[in-house]
């Protein structure tokens, strides 16, 4: 089973099941990256999905960007209340989310937590890339949800295989190992096809699991660490790892301290009242 979807992976066949690029994602990314484009504009771009619309009020509202308690009814509202830094960040989840929406029979709480993790993983390396080590804020979130997406399509390539089996149950372990082993590069061929820049690649090819632990670039760096800070976001949210153990996991992997906190409350806002009373 393990060759079987290794083959499926690196073979062509990837190739047919790689995720189109959405069609919005250029025109976006020049419009946000324009400073000509007018909130106006931009707003109008978004309406005209309006699944793409409902999911980036959705998010607008989601702790980790609400900045008021007034709830962002609007797409309007949502552009003045984010600005163009934080619409860029927004609107790249917004697009990648419906991706990961998998139907399966095996997991099926599989999907929601590899999205929960590659939208925290984004938002820590993003934030890493901005204060720790100043690289592209919004390449290292992009890379990010790239790398969350790979975790999908080898997650549904094995559940594919496993179906062709007829009825053989799914090891947890082996899809795991899978994961591990594939989601690196199942996520550079799905940037390699939305023609990404080489530099992004690059930053892929270095999260593969043989790429040793050599001198990362920046890029690199952020997004390993954001993808870790993810991972403890979401264990911790499930019960499995306290804040201190969470710390102390980044700072192991040689986050800076004082920002490694900064960016765990951003993912766990709830984490405040505990650190807050270990400080006093």
């Amino acid at each position: 089973m393990a060759a079987q979807v290794a083959d499926d992976i690196a073979g062509s066949a990837l190739q047919a099941t790689l995720p189109r690029r959405p069609l919005l994602l250029p025109q976006l990314l020049r419009a946000v990256n324009d400073p000509e484009t007018s909130r106006r504009e931009l707003a109008a771009i978004i309406a005209r999905d309006p699944a793409l619309a409902g999911d980036l009020l959705r998010l607008a509202n989601s702790p980790y960007y609400r900045l008021s308690a007034k709830p962002v009814e609007s797409i309007d509202r949502a552009v003045a209340v984010l600005g163009t830094e934080g619409l860029r960040r927004l609107v790249a989840a917004a697009i990648m989310q419906p991706v990961f929406r998998v139907r399966t029979g095996h997991f099926p709480r599989f999907p929601d937590t590899a999205w929960d993790h590659a939208f925290r993983a984004g938002i820590a390396a993003e934030t890493f890339a901005a204060i720790v080590d100043d690289s592209d804020p919004f390449a290292a979130q992009l890379l990010a949800l790239l790398l969350g997406l790979g975790t999908i399509i080898v997650f549904r390539a094995a559940m594919e295989r496993y179906v062709s089996q007829g009825g053989l149950a799914p090891s947890p372990e082996l899809v795991a190992h899978l994961i591990d082993s594939h989601a690196a590069h199942a996520a550079r061929a799905v940037a390699a096809s939305w023609q990404l820049s080489e530099g992004v690649l690059a930053a892929i090819d270095e999260q593969r699991p043989d790429a040793g632990d050599g001198a990362l670039s920046p890029l690199g760096r952020s997004v390993r660490l954001g993808r870790l800070t993810g991972a403890l976001a979401v264990v911790r949210s499930g019960g499995g790892v306290d804040d201190e153990a969470a710390l102390a996991t980044l700072r192991a992997a040689g986050a800076p301290g004082r920002q490694c906190e900064r960016i765990w409350l951003r993912l766990v806002p709830e984490s405040a009242e505990v650190l807050q009373k270990r400080s006093v």
